[in-house]
């Protein structure tokens, strides 16, 4: 959320892919839903809550963003989207037609290697698993000699600065919800103006 907090919103839609139907991101005054038929085409923040099995509709969905362009998608589960060919196209293709992503996952070692070798930044919390270390490492120079962090405090790695920095712990949740909210009352109050 602190992310998408932070993200061009204002500027073009971000969708956020949410399979797990996440209270935080649901409460979120100004959101708008979308279901498989609709692609947003006006800057603010939109959900979208598909089902597990639901994959050759997220590949048909993904395709129609791609063709779009110029939408961010957030993805609070990645692996759930392994295995969809439109996923990956987006990954890998999505730079240079305006598509930022944000993928979020538990488990580094179980999601499309295309979510780190397409990837400008990292931000990586505490990973207890050898398996993911070891992704995460071939991805963050130095990252298995790292020492563990403090709770909340994560590592941020900046590829094309090749730089990397600890960072504390974000604002709780309500304080996002409310910058989020603020930020698209904001575009609603510029549309509003503009239209008397």
């Amino acid at each position: 959320m602190w992310h998408l907090s932070n993200a061009n919103f204002l500027t073009q839609p971000w969708i956020i892919l949410d399979y797990k139907r996440d209270e935080n991101l649901n409460a979120i005054e100004g959101v708008e839903y979308v279901d498989w038929k609709k692609i947003p085409k006006y800057p603010g923040i939109y959900i979208l809550n598909p089902l597990p099995n639901e994959k050759e509709e997220m590949d048909e969905y993904l395709t129609r963003v791609w063709e779009r362009e110029k939408i961010g998608l957030l993805a609070d589960e990645g692996f759930m989207l392994n295995g969809i060919p439109a996923f990956e196209t987006n990954l890998m293709q999505g730079r240079s037609k305006q598509i930022p992503m944000i993928v979020l996952t538990q488990r580094p070692s179980w999601i499309t290697r295309f979510a780190f070798s397409e990837s400008r930044y990292y931000q990586v919390f505490q990973m207890n698993d050898a398996r993911d270390r070891k992704t995460i490492g071939e991805f963050i120079p130095g990252y298995r000699d790292l020492a563990p962090l403090p709770a909340y405090h994560s590592h941020y790695y900046d590829v094309d600065k090749n730089k990397l920095h600890v960072l504390g712990p974000v604002p709780d949740v309500e304080t996002i919800q409310a910058n989020i909210e603020e930020r698209l009352d904001s575009r609603r109050r510029k549309k509003t103006t503009r239209y008397l």
